[in-house]
């Protein structure tokens, strides 16, 4: 209940006996204990913030000793109408300023008497909560609770909802909610009040890419959800600000761009997908950085001072989707044949056959299966390392010399040569089974491994004729025709 005493000084004021007043002051406040005890008013309510509306109940009680107490509600239109006085309009006002147009109407009437205006009951509203939540439907809540709470009745937000991109319409106005804000920052125009008829509706993430990412000289690092009108200095706010003292300098990785800026550019615009590294150390210590695309949740661009594991780098991409072929993935890393050779060999792994003398883009096939998921963190990741995780297809070529060449059906993660051979029919007369070609998916390189080795999702297996050992496209040319 939040009460506001008025009245114009000593004079032409009547004295009230101290006992009378008293007596006046319980009768109030027991009135008031009653209507709290019924769920009229169970809510603090901030005069600076609630928003009134219809089904608000106030009262007036003059301290005269003969003019009546006045209680009104606020009508569907918005107005209190108080009996013998006037009309006040306060839908949409907040309680500070409906007290003050009620003052400016009582006090026309009443200029010499003190009173108080008393918000005395608090309107009953019903919200339609709709979205990525576990119990969408119609609730009902009073006009001092927030959209946190009516998500926190909905059952909360399923796992790929938004908290940052919320909204709240159905009247005058939209709001746009961001409940990481408000956690982190305390910011209450962040959570607004709720009002009836409005709905609030809670998106799912659709953009895996639709994060950006802070590191370095702050006090919680991590990747957040992106909302159009980001700035540094706000996320700078939800990463609840800086730590060290060598931390003006802040270098935003943008795709292929470096951004340099100073941290004093809090008005900067960020876009999704930014990964933001704060501190003057933090920046000159960045070595480097990797690329992650495909089918992770947050893929680009990651500074990266020394080597880390590949689980690691998936992590700070956000982890694998649901749709990934993590087998199927390759890593590219710039650098000599011997080195990359050397990377290689340390997993038994193989390097290719047709990679070029002197290349500078080797595309080193790790076998992630034997890694996945376990042990990703042996495979180490440098600075430079672009890493490619594709879309599952649950396809495979088989081409050249088999009974029923084409596309197969994978539901596994691999399976070996000699299966698939089989599943496409077996070898035709005069074919090659010591020279059966895997071309891997993503590098596009390839290896001769026999019946033994494994295809992925995505693979092509080309078996040549004895005799004449045909190329790769030339095979793809005799499918096609």
């Amino acid at each position: 209940m939040r009460t506001e005493h008025v009245g114009n000084g000593s004079r032409g004021r009547l004295k009230i006996p101290a006992t009378i007043f008293i007596l006046i002051s319980l009768v109030a406040t027991l009135a008031i204990a009653a209507q709290a005890q019924e769920g009229s008013l169970s809510s603090v309510v901030d005069p600076d913030e609630y928003i009134v509306g219809p089904g608000d109940r106030f009262r007036v009680d003059f301290w005269d000793g003969t003019s009546p107490t006045i209680e009104v509600t606020v009508s569907p239109e918005g107005f209190l109408l108080l009996t013998g006085i006037g009309r006040a309009d306060v839908g949409n006002l907040i309680l500070s300023e409906a007290r003050a147009r009620l003052r400016e109407l009582i006090s026309k009437y009443y200029p010499d008497v003190a009173y108080s205006i008393t918000l005395v009951g608090i309107r009953s509203i019903k919200v339609l909560v709709s979205g990525a939540v576990k119990a969408p439907g119609m609730y009902e809540f009073i006009g001092t609770q927030r959209v946190s709470e009516a998500l926190e009745k909905a059952g909360g937000i399923l796992e790929g909802g938004s908290i940052r991109n919320i909204t709240l319409n159905g009247g005058v106005r939209e709001y746009l909610v961001d409940l990481l804000r408000y956690e982190r920052v305390g910011d209450m125009n962040a959570n607004p009040y709720l009002f009836s008829g409005y709905r609030i509706f809670v998106p799912q993430i659709m953009d895996s890419s639709a994060f950006i990412h802070i590191s370095g000289e702050v006090v919680k690092a991590g990747g957040f959800e992106y909302r159009q009108g980001d700035n540094l200095g706000g996320l700078l706010e939800i990463a609840h600000g800086v730590t060290g003292q060598q931390n003006d300098s802040v270098l935003i990785f943008r795709g292929d761009q470096e951004l340099r800026l100073n941290i004093a550019a809090a008005e900067f615009l960020l876009k999704p997908g930014d990964k933001i590294v704060v501190g003057r150390k933090a920046v000159e210590d960045e070595g480097g950085y990797f690329s992650i695309t495909g089918e992770v949740h947050s893929p680009g661009r990651y500074p990266l001072k020394e080597a880390i594991g590949l689980d690691a780098a998936l992590v700070r991409a956000g982890g694998v989707t649901l749709e990934a072929a993590v087998c199927s993935g390759a890593i590219f890393r710039k650098g000599s044949i011997r080195n990359d050779v050397v990377f290689a060999s340390r997993l038994k792994d193989e390097i290719y056959y047709n990679v070029p003398p002197g290349s500078h883009n080797l595309p080193v096939a790790v076998d992630l299966c034997q890694y996945y998921p376990e042990n990703l963190g042996k495979v180490d990741i440098v600075p430079g390392d672009s890493i490619v995780i594709p879309t599952r297809t649950e396809k495979v070529a088989v081409l050249g010399y088999v009974a029923n060449p084409g596309m197969l059906t994978l539901k596994e993660s691999r399976v070996s040569v000699k299966d698939i051979i089989r599943r496409a029919g077996g070898y035709s007369p005069g074919a090659d089974r010591g020279r059966v070609e895997i071309v891997r998916a993503v590098s596009g390189a390839r290896s001769l491994n026999g019946s033994a080795a494994f295809v992925y999702d995505g693979d092509a297996v080309v078996v040549p004729l004895k005799s004449q050992r045909k190329g790769f496209l030339d095979l793809l040319k005799d499918v096609a025709l």
